[in-house]
C-alpha cells in the first residue's frame, strides 16, 4: 500500500523567493504603491470625469474599419494641445514633464497629414504662426509627438521601437492607433503573448498609459484573435466605437455592450459625434446621449400617444378604450401603455377641465 506520505514523483523544484523579488511583487505595510495618476478620463454630457486609462493600464476601442477610430485619438491629442476643444468628452491630463506620444501604423502619408491638420485646428491650431512659441519653437510638438510608423519593415521593429519608446519615459500616454500591427499573427498565441506581456510589464514599471484600438471580427463586436482576447482581458476599460444606423451617421463611444468595461467607474460610459461638413471633422453631437434602445421607446411611446389622443382632451377609460379599439390592445395592455405615457410625462392633466392631453412641451 502507497504511503499517504511519500511521493513517487520526482522532488518538486523549490524556488528562492528573494531571487524572484525584482520582478514579483509581494504586498507589505512598508510598500504601498504610489497612487496612480488618472491619465485619460471621458465625462458624459460634460459632467464628471471618469478614468478610463490611468498610469500604468490601457484602454482598448473596438471598432470595424472605417468608423472613426483615428478622429477619437486625434482627439484625445486635441485635448493635450487645448483642453477647452471638443475632444468627445475625452480629457487627456498631464504635468507637461511628459508628452503624448501618437502612432498611427495603418495610413499612408497623405491620409497622416490630413489627420494632424485635423488635429491642430481641433485644437484651434490654423497656421504655423499659431502653432510658434516665442522662442520660434513648435508649441504642438513640445507636447505632441505625431508620428506614422508605417514605414517601420516588420512587426518586430514597431514591437521593438515602441518598447524602447516606453523605457525612454518620456510619453505619459502613448496612443497606438492599431494594436493588430505589432503582430505578424493575432492568433498566433505566443507571439501575442510576448507583445501583450511585455508591453504590460513596462507601462506598469515606467507609468505610461496606453490608449489603443484594433478592428472588430467582420461579423461580430469581438476584437480580433487571440491578440483581441487577451488586450481585453488586461484592459482598465474596454469601449466599442459603432455606427447608429438610425441617427444619419452618428457614431457611438460605449462600453455597454457584451465585451465592455470600466475597471474603477461605471460600465455605461460613452459619447456619440458625427461628420460636420463645415468643419471638415466629426463634431460632439449638442444632445444629451442617451442609448438608442431609448430613443426608440420615446419615439414609440409618442406615436401611440399621437394615434390614440392627437388634439383631444380625454379621460382616462376614453383613452383606454381608443388603445383597445384603434390599437387592438388588450386592456392590460392599454393600462400598461397609459403607465408609461403618464411616467415619461408625455400626457398631462389639463387642470380646468381635468382630461387628459398631450405635454405640449415635448416635441413629436
Amino acid at each position: 500500500m502507497l504511503d499517504l506520505y511519500e511521493s513517487k514523483e520526482a522532488p518538486r523544484k523549490h524556488y528562492d523567493i528573494e531571487a524572484t523579488s525584482a520582478t514579483v511583487y509581494v504586498p507589505n505595510w512598508d510598500n504601498q504603491p504610489v497612487p496612480k495618476e488618472p491619465v485619460v478620463t471621458i465625462s458624459p454630457n460634460g459632467g464628471m470625469g471618469y478614468r478610463i486609462a490611468s498610469e500604468g493600464n490601457i484602454c482598448v476601442v473596438v471598432a470595424q474599419p472605417g468608423v472613426g477610430k483615428s478622429a477619437v485619438c486625434e482627439a484625445l491629442c486635441s485635448s493635450a494641445l487645448n483642453p477647452r476643444s471638443d475632444t468627445f468628452g475625452l480629457s487627456v491630463n498631464l504635468n507637461y514633464e511628459r508628452k503624448v506620444l501618437y502612432i498611427d501604423s495603418e495610413r499612408d502619408i497623405d491620409d497622416h497629414h490630413g489627420s494632424w491638420r485635423r488635429m491642430l485646428l481641433r485644437s484651434g491650431i490654423r497656421s504655423p504662426e499659431d502653432d510658434t512659441m516665442p522662442d520660434g519653437s513648435s508649441f504642438s510638438q513640445s507636447i505632441v509627438d505625431f508620428q506614422l510608423w508605417t514605414t517601420v519593415p516588420s512587426n518586430q521593429a514597431r514591437m521593438d521601437l515602441l518598447f524602447n519608446l516606453i523605457e525612454s519615459e518620456g510619453y505619459a500616454l502613448i496612443i497606438i492607433d492599431g494594436f493588430g500591427d505589432f503582430v505578424r499573427d493575432v492568433n498566433d498565441a505566443e507571439e501575442v503573448d510576448k507583445f501583450a506581456s511585455g508591453l504590460r510589464s513596462l507601462i506598469i514599471k515606467h507609468r505610461v498609459a496606453i490608449f489603443g484600438t484594433i478592428h472588430a471580427n467582420p461579423n461580430d463586436e469581438k476584437a480580433r484573435g487571440h491578440l483581441g482576447s487577451e488586450l481585453i482581458r488586461r484592459a482598465e476599460s474596454v469601449f466599442l466605437l459603432q455606427r447608429e444606423d438610425d441617427q444619419r451617421g452618428v457614431r457611438k463611444l460605449t462600453t455597454d455592450y457584451k465585451h465592455g468595461k470600466v475597471r474603477n467607474a461605471t460600465d455605461n460610459l460613452g459619447a456619440r459625434f458625427e461628420w460636420n461638413f463645415r468643419e471638415e471633422m466629426f463634431t460632439s453631437l449638442n444632445m444629451t446621449y442617451r442609448p438608442v434602445e431609448e430613443i426608440i421607446e420615446k419615439d414609440r411611446l409618442m406615436s401611440i400617444a399621437w394615434n390614440t389622443i392627437g388634439n383631444n382632451q380625454l379621460t382616462y377609460d376614453e383613452i383606454r378604450i381608443r388603445m383597445e379599439t384603434g390599437l387592438r390592445m388588450t386592456r392590460k395592455q392599454a393600462e400598461t401603455e397609459i403607465g408609461k405615457l403618464f411616467k415619461t410625462k408625455m400626457i398631462v392633466r389639463n387642470d380646468i377641465t381635468r382630461k387628459y392631453e398631450l405635454n405640449k412641451d415635448l416635441e413629436r
